[in-house]
């Protein structure tokens, strides 16, 4: 019997080393796996961080000639008293920025002459006017703008309304 229990006892100790070599493989190939995975989580960030970063790149990149337009523009100011010609490249210099912005789906909010939409409006002023019909945008005070169809700030304007009497008269034709 002692023959048995060696045997059983070395198949044991075999089993255990095996068990405990497996173990430990085991261990690193863990260990491995969550240095990859933590590896990876800090990539991910510097991406994330780089893509904040770096986002508006390309917008940038398109408004740089708009700003040598005004450098431009800013050292002709010294050099002539031609008020037209400034005018002309003050004007240009608007189209190309509203150009630059429209690529990037910026737009302004159309809102003279048409009807009064807090969606897209916001009322500073009530003016009375016979010569538009109520609700109408009269005076664009500060435009409007939109970022790809969502609004990044209203319209700011005066809206006709009828004038006292004739809304009196209306109510009450006596």
């Amino acid at each position: 019997m002692p023959r048995i229990l060696s045997t059983r006892l070395a198949e044991s100790e075999a089993l255990r080393g095996r068990a405990e070599s497996d173990l430990a493989r085991l261990k690193e190939q863990f260990l491995r796996l969550r240095a990859d995975l933590e590896n990876l989580r800090k990539r991910g960030q510097k991406e994330k961080e780089d893509l904040r970063k770096f986002a508006n790149q390309a917008f940038v990149e398109a408004l740089i000639p708009v700003l040598d337009s005004f450098d431009q523009s800013h050292a002709a100011l010294n050099s002539t008293h031609d008020v037209e010609a400034l005018a002309r490249g003050f004007e240009s210099i608007r189209q190309q920025l509203e150009n630059v912005l429209k690529s990037q789906g910026f737009e302004r909010v159309d809102a003279a002459g048409q009807v009064f939409d807090p969606n897209f409006h916001e009322a500073l002023a009530v003016i009375p006017s016979g010569e538009h019909p109520e609700d109408t945008v009269v005076d664009v005070l500060q435009n409007g703008y939109l970022l790809n169809g969502r609004l990044v700030r209203p319209a700011r304007v005066r809206i006709a309304q009828r004038p006292a009497e004739a809304a009196r008269r209306d109510k009450d034709p006596r």
